[in-house]
């Protein structure tokens, strides 16, 4: 819901949103359920490989089957349009400075970013750069820098985004 001047601009701001966080959210889910390579060290050296260990689905390794990657994509796919269009169905009949209508608002809005910024920060972020797992604790120093500047791009834009509309 914007004023009638942003609609255009909020318009811009919503594609340029949607398109990098499908982006996002695709590579988490290509990702998601893919084994890491075994390192060598980690066997014993007199022990014969598990031949039931290579034939292993990437789903045994605790990550998602297939089906709900795809239900999880479809839903990103269909959620921010049909808000949209619920959004523009009740454009005229809406009333953003009704008191109630605030409240409500700032609740969501709210609630909306304390989630995301958890899921960002200790859920993505966390396990990335810290854990013991995460593709960029385990590297080295300019496969860190490479994946780090990028990230900061990316909240620095965002961030102009957020203040421009």
């Amino acid at each position: 819901m914007a004023p009638d001047g942003f609609f255009e601009i909020l318009s811009v701001v919503m594609v340029f949103h949607q398109m990098f966080e499908g982006v996002a959210l695709g590579t988490r889910l290509a990702g998601s359920g893919v084994a890491a390579p075994a390192t060598p060290a980690a066997a014993a050296p007199d022990s014969e490989p598990d031949p039931d260990a290579a034939a292993a689905p990437p789903d045994a390794a605790g990550g998602l089957p297939t089906w709900k990657k795809v239900v999880m994509a479809a839903a990103f796919g269909l959620v921010t349009p049909a808000g949209m269009a619920i959004g523009l169905a009740i454009q005229r009949n809406f009333n953003g400075n009704d008191r109630s209508t605030l409240l409500v608002t700032g609740t969501l809005d709210a609630v909306s970013s304390g989630i995301l910024a958890w899921v960002g920060i200790v859920e993505m972020l966390a396990h990335d750069y810290l854990s013991d797992t995460g593709d960029m604790a385990t590297g080295r120093t300019p496969g860190f820098v490479l994946g780090i500047g990028p990230l900061v791009l990316g909240m620095v834009l965002m961030s102009l985004l957020g203040k421009w509309a």
